[in-house]
């Protein structure tokens, strides 16, 4: 059950990326990524810090802060490890879009706004990131309700 607030909030960042050294995460892809988008767009880091003068490092800030810094960026860049991941809801329920590794059989019907991108064709990555930042953003993170009658659940 996730609870969107539709706010006007003006959206002044671009694309924040969570940043933390673990296998999983392809940390390099998102440092490199960062990099590379930061001259064009604003760019912001939590977690690990990047040595980049165009880019806001915040460090390891506390969930409150984090969830304010979601509301003002228009898009997320997930890590491939999960698509439901804490970092993934919190950007959902603070109206972020998502990048997302396109893994097979792996897709929610539920939730829409989510971008699915390769992230194996690193210069087609950056292109479709590029594209999508360029766009004029609206807001599109949708959920679907699952229709559920609950009445019956806890009886014997």
């Amino acid at each position: 059950d996730l609870e969107i607030k539709k706010n006007k909030i003006k959206k002044k960042y671009d694309l924040i990326f969570y940043l933390n050294e673990h296998e999983n995460k392809d940390t390099n892809l998102q440092i490199k990524l960062a990099n590379n988008l930061s001259s064009n767009f604003k760019i912001i880091t939590v977690g690990k810090k990047i040595k980049n003068s165009k880019i806001i490092n915040l460090g390891y800030i506390p969930r409150n802060n984090l969830l304010k810094i979601l509301e003002k960026t228009k898009f997320a860049f997930l890590s491939p490890e999960n698509l439901y991941s804490l970092f993934a809801i919190d950007s959902i329920s603070s109206n972020t879009n998502i990048f997302f590794k396109k893994i097979k059989n792996y897709k929610s019907f539920k939730l829409k706004g989510i971008y699915y991108l390769d992230y194996n064709n690193y210069n087609n990555l950056l292109i479709q990131i590029e594209r999508q930042l360029i766009k004029k953003f609206v807001f599109t993170i949708k959920y679907i309700k699952i229709k559920e009658n609950f009445i019956n659940y806890f009886k014997l």
